[in-house]
């Protein structure tokens, strides 16, 4: 620390201090699920730390000092007090993010256990960084257990990694779709999956022929705990492709396979039909959006993009689910901002609290640019 006085240039006072630098766990909660593959793409890392966090995990890379020192020591970070770790995830603003990993060098042993194999990183890129040296991604993939294709309730496909890769290669075929689920973004965590059907297979043969059940459980929520950090900025629609969900494959009440699977996690679009508002102090208690026709997004930002027309039916399907339609919110703008769209600039909102309409009680505010101010 060097201390100087504007009144004495000649004043200079300087002391040296031991500190602790910690790194934040940035190994992936999840894993590739082809033994072909060397992407882990929109995985996401720890975004909690407990003192459960490691346990029973292979090494702890904070050792001793994880449970003598980092739980212990609290800090303040938005009028809550919590550890340095998940005050240094708060001030990075990970909760939520997800990061694409590419192994660029594997290591030459697969380790073997009962049918699973399993192979370690040599050499990583994060979000097409420099390259590390890191052991971190792995690899593992069932030589007797496949899952190939899933379906939760909203049309049978196939994992996103191999749709796209099977895109890329001019190999895809008729029927071919990747795997769609559909959420309220206003409460996304209320929703198991159910029903699940899969394709796969049990030693070359159909694995629907053998009197196991299936499961298929939000990978997120299971692992890290980070839930569904997401929905703040899926308000007015949209989706995340490469979202995990494992499948759980039973025999009788034990679970004989697990295999994490990429799909599209689609959100409804929770906002007003009409997105032209005329006073920039916006408050209306009116329905969301509860159809999708061809004509649902002319002149204003299309949340699905070049998916809606396969994913129209679909979320129209969800909006009667969920019983979209029967229950009105209250929209308050509780900021505005300008964007450049082409040559114009349009005044939109950024962030919306949305209300009970019964109650009043403010249920979230969230990171929205749907509203667009007429003036």
């Amino acid at each position: 620390v060097e201390l100087t006085n504007p009144d004495d240039e000649d004043f200079l006072y300087t002391q040296a201090f031991d500190v602790m630098l910690v790194v934040l766990d940035m190994s992936p909660t999840t894993y590739i699920n082809n033994q072909y593959a060397s992407i882990l793409t929109a995985a996401r890392v720890k975004t909690s730390y407990n003192a459960a966090t490691y346990y029973g995990a292979a090494t702890n890379p904070y050792k001793d000092v994880y449970l003598t020192h980092l739980i212990n020591a609290q800090v303040i970070r938005n009028g809550q007090s919590m550890n340095v770790l998940n005050a240094a995830v708060t001030d990075l603003g990970l909760e939520g993010r997800s990061f694409t990993y590419a192994v660029t060098e594997w290591d030459s042993a697969i380790y073997v256990n009962a049918g699973t194999r399993t192979q370690y990183s040599k050499k990583i890129s994060v979000n097409g960084s420099q390259e590390y040296s890191s052991n971190i991604v792995y690899r593992q993939w069932n030589t007797s257990y496949s899952i190939t294709g899933l379906d939760l309730g909203y049309g049978a496909g196939i994992d996103s990694d191999v749709y796209d890769n099977k895109e890329a290669d001019g190999a895809l075929e008729a029927g071919d779709s990747k795997i769609f689920y559909i959420v309220d973004p206003l409460s996304p965590g209320a929703f198991t999956i159910t029903p699940v059907s899969v394709t796969g297979t049990y030693n070359g043969a159909d694995i629907n022929g053998f009197g196991y059940t299936f499961e298929a459980v939000w990978w997120d929520t299971a692992s890290s705990g980070s839930g569904f950090a997401f929905e703040g900025r899926y308000l007015g629609g949209g989706y995340i492709d490469y979202w995990k969900v494992l499948v759980k494959v039973y025999d009788g009440t034990d679970v004989v396979y697990t295999q994490v699977v990429n799909i599209v996690l689609v959100m409804l679009d929770m906002l007003p039909a009409e997105r032209t508002v005329y006073n920039v102090n916006y408050t209306a208690t009116v329905y969301p959006r509860s159809s999708y026709g061809q004509t649902s997004y002319d002149g204003i930002v299309n949340p699905y993009g070049d998916m809606y027309a396969e994913l129209m039916p679909k979320l129209n399907d969800a909006a009667v689910k969920y019983g979209i339609g029967t229950k009105q919110y209250t929209y308050v703008v509780d900021s505005w901002q300008e964007i450049t769209v082409g040559d114009a600039t349009v005044i939109c909102s950024e962030y919306v609290i949305l209300k009970d309409a019964v109650t009043g009680e403010e249920l979230n505010r969230y990171e929205c640019a749907g509203l667009i101010l007429q003036q």
